[in-house]
C-alpha cells in the first residue's frame, strides 16, 4: 500500500486535499489502511495455509511482533489462535464469513476516494 503522499501524487492531488477529502467523509488514511489490514488478516487466517509471518509481511508490517499486537487490538485474539480456531472448526470459520464482506467494503471505501465520482454539471 503506498504511502499517504505517493498516493496523493497519483490521484494527481495535492496531500491536504487528500486529507480534507478524507475528512470530509469522516475517515482518515491510517483508518482505511488499518481496517484493510485488519479484514484481509482475518480472511487469510481463516481461509488459507499461509504462515502468521507471510501475511504479517504481505500486509506491511515489518515484524511478525508488530503484526501481533495489531491483530490482538483489532480482534482480541492473538494470530495463531484466531487461525487455529477457524481452521479447526468449521462453525467458527462459518461465523467469520460475514468478514469477507469487510474485505469488500474496505475495498470499495479506499477504491471511492481513490476514484472519486465526477461531479455533475447542470444542464
Amino acid at each position: 500500500m503506498p504511502d499517504f503522499d505517493t498516493l496523493a501524487a497519483e490521484l494527481n492531488m495535492t496531500a491536504a486535499t487528500l486529507r480534507r477529502r478524507l475528512h470530509e467523509e469522516g475517515a482518515t488514511y491510517q483508518g482505511i489502511k488499518d481496517q484493510l489490514r485488519r479484514d484481509l488478516a482475518i480472511s487469510y487466517l481463516s481461509d488459507s495455509d499461509r504462515s502468521v509471518v507471510d501475511i504479517a509481511l504481505e500486509l506491511g508490517f515489518s515484524e511478525r511482533s508488530a503484526f501481533h499486537r495489531a491483530f490482538q487490538k483489532w480482534t482480541g485474539a492473538s494470530p495463531g489462535n484466531f487461525g487455529a480456531a477457524s481452521k479447526g472448526d468449521r462453525g467458527a470459520a462459518r461465523s467469520h464469513a460475514g468478514l469477507e464482506c469487510g474485505v469488500a467494503k474496505s475495498l470499495r471505501r479506499f477504491d471511492r476516494f481513490c476514484h472519486p465520482a465526477p461531479a455533475l454539471i447542470p444542464l
